[in-house]
């Protein structure tokens, strides 16, 4: 399997960028049989540390969302270039982000591939999400031009302290996926056995009715029973909880915020329901 791998996407997005280039150091001395190439993007952006790719005629360029097939506008000759790339040489691409709320996951589209890329996940032990819509990112241009597409999301944006354990796990994420679709058949993914999954099983994002403080019950990862409490909003002196938030079904902690501040209708974390063995092999 060609394996295009990619980080840098977003310039304020540096963590991606160290995890991913120690995960393909240690994969290249393993045994392995798929050839990788990886590309760093967005390196005026990286230097900057600014999101989008710095350009004083057009203050807004975000990289990833100039992929799309019916995109507006691209990002010149760098992005004709990979996506000749895509087209002509790869069989998969990783683009891998940082998220501030997430912690290492890959993201799957809810299309009609999902429940490949599910089965795929639960059988190498991935952190997913799966998420209802799409944009015009470098993932959707790849699957929909044939061939496998992951967006990779690792928590931790840039240096702080605890950054080189931030870092050790990220990289041993990245590296398992590279290991996983070593060993995977492009049928796995581009086969009839793929499949749009029923909404119910889509990410939910769970609100703060209050402000106060965020009193998490559970780490990403965690799998949380309906009716649990997944977190708590305290009063400013933590004396007394104003509100609860439960499950609403059996699930996992897929990305959680780290403001210990809410106000009233702020988003607070994401869960993953869990999707039955049946559902996703039907």
């Amino acid at each position: 399997m060609n394996i295009f791998l990619i980080s840098g996407t977003h310039g304020n997005e540096q963590a991606a960028v160290y995890a991913t280039s120690h995960a393909l150091h240690k994969f290249k001395n393993t045994n392995h049989q798929s050839e990788v190439e990886y590309q760093i993007l967005n390196i005026p952006g990286l230097n900057e540390n600014v999101r989008e790719m710095p350009n004083p005629k057009e203050p807004t360029r975000d990289f990833n969302r100039a992929f799309g097939i019916h995109s507006e506008y691209s990002m010149d000759d760098m992005v004709r270039t990979i996506k000749l790339r895509i087209n002509s040489w790869a069989h998969a691409v990783v683009d891998v982000h940082n998220s501030p709320a997430c912690d290492n996951a890959i993201l799957v589209s809810n299309n009609k591939f999902a429940a490949s890329y599910i089965r795929f996940a639960i059988k190498n032990g991935l952190h997913y999400m799966l998420c209802e819509s799409e944009t015009d990112t470098i993932k959707r241009y790849a699957v929909y031009s044939g061939n496998i597409g992951f967006t990779v999301e690792l928590g931790g944006m840039a240096f702080a302290p605890g950054f080189k354990d931030v870092i050790e796990k990220q990289t041993e994420f990245v590296l398992k996926l590279l290991q996983a679709l070593d060993g995977t058949p492009r049928s796995d993914f581009l086969s009839s056995a793929g499949g749009t999954l029923p909404a119910q099983y889509n990410m939910i994002n769970l609100h703060a009715h209050y402000q106060g403080l965020v009193k998490h019950r559970f780490a990403p990862g965690d799998t949380i029973k309906k009716g649990e409490v997944v977190f708590d909003i305290l009063n400013q002196t933590s004396t007394y909880s104003l509100e609860s938030v439960v499950a609403p079904c059996d699930c996992v902690l897929a990305d959680c915020e780290v403001n210990l501040w809410s106000t009233a209708g702020m988003q607070i974390c994401s869960v993953q329901p869990i999707i039955p063995p049946e559902v996703v092999n039907a």
